[in-house]
């Protein structure tokens, strides 16, 4: 059974239960879909992340690139299920990279860091927030996420060069969550979150 299946037939039960009209029952499905996607995308990407030896800088780049998405919107795999797996895939070799890259870089740290802040800037201007077919967002909430996110984005940027200063990893960590959450707004993000979600579909359905 799928994370989405398993959410509808919560919902059904809530609202047989509780006499609840369609749109309350919607709301407690799209509720339930996202709690049980949140906890199995984060139950994943830590047990990996542990398993690769990269367990914090797994979890810091997967938190940079989930806040920065509540905001911006972004490519998404067509289950809720699927989305936790490809996230729990993409966070430690974020996370590796992360803490292995920031070591070889040294000083070219802080330079990188402000070239792909500077990068997710115009991306978020251009770009965000990047909405799914299927869940429009009301018109009059589009520059306030908008705004929202290109706050997060100088706010994430910051934050990654102050923290390289102690925590060389740490701070890199931030800002590679913060870019591959840039780049699923890309065209070419869609397109390989896309093809990810087709490969996946053959073997889980969750």
């Amino acid at each position: 059974m799928s994370v989405d299946d398993a959410a509808k037939r919560i919902s059904y039960s809530f609202q047989k239960n509780l006499r609840l009209d369609e749109p309350s029952r919607q709301v407690i499905e799209y509720s339930i879909t996202m709690a049980l996607s949140a906890a199995l995308s984060a139950g994943f990407t830590a047990m990996i992340g542990l398993l690769v030896g990269a367990f914090w800088p797994t979890m810091v780049a997967a938190s940079s690139s989930a806040w920065l998405r509540n905001f911006s919107g972004g490519a998404h795999c067509s289950s809720a299920g699927r989305c936790a797996i490809a996230g729990a895939v993409s966070s430690p070799l974020l996370g590796l990279t992360a803490l292995h890259g920031s070591k070889v870089m040294g000083n070219w740290n802080y330079a990188l860091i402000a070239l792909g802040t500077i990068i997710s800037l115009y991306i978020m201007l251009k770009h965000a927030p990047d909405e799914a077919p299927e869940k429009p967002i009301p018109a009059r909430r589009k520059p306030i996420l908008h705004k929202r996110s290109m706050l997060w984005v100088m706010t994430l940027g910051a934050s990654s060069l102050l923290m390289t200063a102690h925590l060389p990893w740490l701070g890199v960590s931030i800002a590679l969550g913060m870019l591959w959450q840039c780049f699923t707004l890309l065209p070419a993000g869609h397109g390989f979150v896309s093809s990810v979600d087709n490969l996946l579909s053959r073997w889980i359905n969750i």
